[in-house]
């Protein structure tokens, strides 16, 4: 995505929880992030997502008295020293470009990274239903794969408008949104299961006995992990060496460490009431441990260890509840349609093709087989009824309802690297607890550089990697999947 003319690239964490949409700009420079530990002007740029210069843009415009949305997450919206503006904002090349409010934080502000505002009365949707680029209060989001090797990479796609069907397959499941200060998305499912799926056949259910009563877990794109209670983590620990001590600090915040040679080889899944389930694959449940590099920005591993993608939590409090994160969504598509209140969820399709269908106010959903699921009774809603289209893409009836379309934005596997919540950290980590995957002087460690795909331009390319202590760098594959 870009801002400003001439367009500035940006990258963009997408937000559900907020209506706001929230830049960094250059004057929130390497100062501002001193505090996170990144200080030097490529780590800060690069956890940033870019830092816009509104003095270079000729349709920037400041406006201080901006009344923006209230965010659906309370605690974002007394930031201390905001200031606020709009310019012409561009999310591809053919789409048309309305003007944006936006919110530079000030000297307080829980933000680490430029957020992309999502909510129901996001200023970002609400611009572009006036300017015509999409006919419907819709977005949907695949967040790409994450792994460790080329073959189990795969760029994200965000769609607003519409949904991305070369990213789905089988069967859907479509439910009403609840919101409520638990799940500020309001896209709570009620989940039968969750259950490891070992190599040798087993499936462990992480709720044990208290399976038959399912859980409620909310879906949230701006969190890093899979959240999960104590006695979840007491199941996971007895399957595989994790310890509730040795937690990241880096891109996949307060995710469980463990060591590569001893690393949970297995899958997740996780299995909605109503029936479908969606597995999350090893490769994306067991990653490498990402942090940015404080003096070059690039982003880096410790090839010694993985980490498993959750997050024990803390004492619940009666109305909380577990989130299923970016983890959740590199293997399952979610759409959200504000105009009906509802979400769909399919199993992702980690593949290069994509088939973008427009929603209009007309238009619903449906699966690609007959075996379309309902919703469970703990969760009213409505079944998926039938989309308007074709095989080679949108039908006369879909383009009339949908007016101009949907516009999609690409790029999150390289976007979701550069993401380190700050909230997170203060809640999860153990205070004083020394960085697990920095250089061990006693263990020559190999750094990576993950793919950098620059045509999508979400940041400038990084300088190369260098030598750090005892470490010797490699860059990673980098060609196109």
């Amino acid at each position: 995505m870009s801002l400003g003319t001439p367009p500035q690239n940006l990258a963009f964490l997408p937000y559900p929880g907020l209506n706001n949409t929230y830049i960094f700009d250059v004057d929130s420079g390497p100062g501002t992030c001193s505090s996170i530990g990144d200080s030097s002007t490529q780590a800060c740029n690069a956890l940033r997502g870019g830092l816009f210069n509104e003095q270079t843009s000729g349709s920037w415009a400041t406006n201080s008295t901006i009344e923006a949305s209230e965010d659906s997450q309370s605690q974002f919206n007394n930031t201390i020293g905001d200031t606020g503006g709009e310019d012409t904002l561009k999310l591809s090349a053919s789409s048309t470009s309305p003007r944006l409010q936006v919110i530079i934080p000030g000297v307080k502000s829980d933000f680490s990274m430029n957020s992309l505002g999502l909510g129901r009365n996001a200023t970002a949707l609400n611009a572009l239903n006036s300017a015509r680029s999409m006919a419907s209060t819709v977005w949907s989001v695949f967040w790409g794969s994450t792994g460790a090797s080329s073959s189990s990479q795969q760029n994200g796609v965000l769609v607003m408008g519409g949904y991305d069907s070369g990213k789905t397959r089988g069967d859907n499941f479509t439910g009403d949104l609840s919101f409520s200060d638990s799940c500020f998305t309001g896209v709570l499912l009620s989940l039968s299961d969750l259950t490891l799926n070992l190599v040798n056949g087993t499936d462990i259910s992480l709720l044990g006995s208290s399976a038959s009563q399912g859980l409620r877990i909310c879906v949230d794109a701006s969190y890093p992990t899979i959240s999960i209670s104590q006695s979840m983590f007491n199941v996971l620990q007895s399957v595989t060496p994790v310890s509730n001590t040795s937690r990241s600090i880096g891109v996949n915040a307060a995710a469980l460490i463990t060591e590569a040679s001893a690393a949970y080889t297995g899958s997740l899944t996780v299995a909605l009431a109503s029936g479908l389930n969606i597995t999350i694959p090893n490769d994306q449940l067991v990653i490498p441990d990402q942090y940015i590099d404080q003096t070059t920005g690039v982003l880096s591993f410790n090839s010694n260890t993985r980490i498993f993608c959750a997050s024990p939590q803390p004492p619940q409090d009666s109305g909380d509840v577990l989130i299923l994160g970016r983890t959740f969504l590199t293997s399952a598509y979610l759409m959200v349609d504000y105009d009906k209140n509802q979400y769909t969820v399919w199993q992702a399709n980690p593949s290069g093709t994509q088939d973008l269908v427009a929603v209009g106010p007309s238009s619903t959903c449906t699966t690609a087989s007959s075996g379309n699921t309902t919703a469970d009774s703990s969760s009213p809603s409505s079944s998926p009824t039938n989309l308007s289209r074709t095989q080679n893409g949108l039908s006369a009836g879909a383009k009339a309802g949908a007016a101009v379309g949907a516009v999609a934005v690409v790029g999150f596997l390289t976007l979701g690297a550069f993401i380190l919540r700050r909230r997170y950290l203060r809640r999860q980590v153990p205070q004083n607890q020394p960085p697990p995957y920095l250089p061990n002087q006693e263990k020559t460690s190999t750094l990576k550089e993950l793919p950098h795909k620059p045509q999508y331009h979400e940041l400038p390319p990084p300088p190369p990697p260098h030598e750090i202590g005892d470490w010797t760098p490699h860059e990673m594959p980098g060609e196109a999947l």
